[in-house]
């Protein structure tokens, strides 16, 4: 079994890198995708536990993306980590995020949680592996991330925060994961929020700016849609891939899990190496 979509606690994951391996182990998975929002800070310590335990670990990122007026994630798989341009994005889009965050928590201490401050979010940053959201969820800001988003941080949200800089665009996740080295994938593509007869033409141009994949094995997907999107994949030559998008044991799905909770066969990674050596 294998899992080509999990986070860690390197972007808003409950486990550390060390953990989901363990985790893996325990699972019996062989081999498992780090693919943090916007972030690879997790992956140096993942390929080191994988070592340890025998569990292989591909390098992944999730890129979140502008497509018009939707928001696309993207999955580059097999990525360099030491690529300048791909380290120098994610640089870039953190320190954007670490901006929005700030003011995100000035607008709630103005509201009255004066438990909350700069300091007091990097400094449990730091100690507890702490995103903003969980630190936002300690601090009883809301009881759960639905209430929290819905109510303060999303959109129409009391503390909500513009994105302090242009959106990083589909077309330039891709050629930053293509420049990486690394395959990008369109991931689950049934959260996109668009209608059957817009997803064609949405598969057609992303695969014209350079996409390899689509995650149709993902969790969330329905058996109709998993067939909608899968025909789509092989009609227009692009791979599958899948995964739980693992993100702690408070979310819906478990490590290891795909379509309809059925795992991702290795196959699925034995294409994918073949598309890359092409």
């Amino acid at each position: 079994m294998i899992d080509l979509h999990v986070h860690t606690t390197s972007s808003d994951g409950g486990l550390t890198p060390t953990e989901i391996i363990q985790y893996a182990k325990e699972k019996q998975l062989v081999t498992v995708a780090i693919t943090d929002h916007d972030s690879i800070s997790g992956i140096y310590e993942a390929v080191e536990a994988g070592n340890k335990l025998g569990i292989e670990v591909i390098a992944g990122v999730e890129l979140s993306t502008r497509y018009g007026s939707h928001d696309i994630h993207i999955l580059g798989l097999m990525v360099d980590v030491k690529n300048a341009g791909l380290k120098d994005i994610l640089a870039v889009h953190e320190n954007a995020r670490e901006t929005r965050y700030m003011q995100s928590i000035d607008k709630l201490v103005e509201l009255g949680f004066d438990n909350l401050s700069h300091d007091d979010y990097r400094e449990n940053k730091e100690s507890n592996n702490w995103n903003i959201g969980k630190y936002l969820l300690k601090r009883n800001v809301a009881e759960n991330y639905k209430e929290l988003s819905k109510r303060y941080t999303g959109k129409g949200g009391l503390a909500h925060t513009p994105y302090p800089i242009e959106r990083l665009t589909t077309s330039q996740a891709i050629a930053v994961i293509h420049g990486a080295g690394g395959l990008a994938i369109y991931a689950h593509p049934g959260r996109s929020n668009f209608d059957i007869t817009e997803l064609e033409q949405v598969i057609v141009d992303l695969k014209n700016m350079g996409l390899d994949g689509i995650e149709t094995l993902h969790y969330s997907h329905t058996a109709e849609f998993f067939e909608i999107i899968n025909n789509l994949a092989n009609k227009h030559q692009l791979f599958i891939s899948g995964g739980s998008d693992y993100h702690g044991k408070a979310r819906s799905s478990d490590l290891g899990e795909g379509l309809q909770g059925i795992p991702v066969p290795y196959t699925v990674l034995e294409t994918m190496r073949k598309h890359k050596v092409e």
